[in-house]
C-alpha cells in the first residue's frame, strides 16, 4: 500500500466584483513590476493550510461539510498591507468574530473528527488576499506606496468555503464546496 500525502486549504473566495477588482490589481503589479510569485495566483483568503493521506480525502470533504452550519457572515477589506517577512503585498481583512469562531470550528474538527494533532493545521495568521510576493524591501514597499493611492475598501457576504487540493504541475483544484446557512 502507498501513502499520497496531498497538500489541502480551506479558503474563502470573493464573489464578483470584488474578485475581479483584486485579479485586475494583480495584473497591475504584473505590468508596473513584472510577474512574481501570487500575481497570477486566484484571489482568496486562506483560512486553514493541511497535509493529509489522500486516502481519507473523502472522509476529510465529510467532515468539513459539517462547516455548512455556520451561519452567512459579512468581511470588511480595508486597504493594502504587507508582510515585510515575506515580501508580500496584500489586501487587508478587517478582524471579525464571525471569522474568529469560524477558525475555532475548522480547529475543533481538525482535532476532534479528525482526530489530527493541532500543529498539522496551520493557520494562516491574518486574514489577507495576496496581491504579490515582491522581490526585495525597494519593490515592495514602491507596490505599497502605488496600492495605498487607491484607498480600496469594500466589503461582502461570506456564503461559501472551497476546500481546495494542490496537484502537481496543475495548482490548486476545488474539491468541495460548503455553502453557509442562511442567518436567521
Amino acid at each position: 500500500m502507498t501513502w499520497e500525502i496531498g497538500t489541502y486549504n480551506l479558503r474563502i473566495v470573493p464573489p464578483d466584483p470584488i474578485y475581479s477588482e483584486v485579479v485586475r490589481f494583480k495584473r497591475l503589479f504584473e505590468k508596473l513590476f513584472e510577474r512574481q510569485r501570487y500575481t497570477r495566483s486566484n484571489p482568496h483568503i486562506t483560512l486553514s493550510h493541511f497535509e493529509m493521506n489522500t486516502e481519507y480525502e473523502h472522509h476529510l470533504i465529510a467532515t468539513f461539510s459539517q462547516l455548512s452550519n455556520t451561519k452567512k457572515f459579512q468581511l470588511d477589506l480595508n486597504g493594502v498591507g504587507t508582510f515585510e517577512s515575506s515580501k508580500t503585498l496584500y489586501i487587508n481583512v478587517s478582524p471579525s468574530k464571525a471569522i474568529d469562531q469560524l477558525n475555532l470550528h475548522i480547529k475543533q474538527l481538525w482535532q476532534y473528527q479528525l482526530r489530527r494533532k493541532a500543529q498539522d493545521l496551520k493557520g494562516m495568521g491574518k486574514p489577507h488576499i495576496t496581491i504579490s510576493k515582491a522581490v526585495g524591501n525597494a519593490m515592495l514597499l514602491e507596490s505599497l506606496d502605488f496600492f495605498k493611492k487607491f484607498g480600496y475598501q469594500n466589503n461582502f457576504t461570506t456564503n461559501r468555503l472551497t476546500l481546495c487540493k494542490y496537484q502537481a504541475g496543475k495548482g490548486w483544484k476545488n474539491i468541495s464546496s460548503i455553502d453557509l446557512r442562511e442567518t436567521v
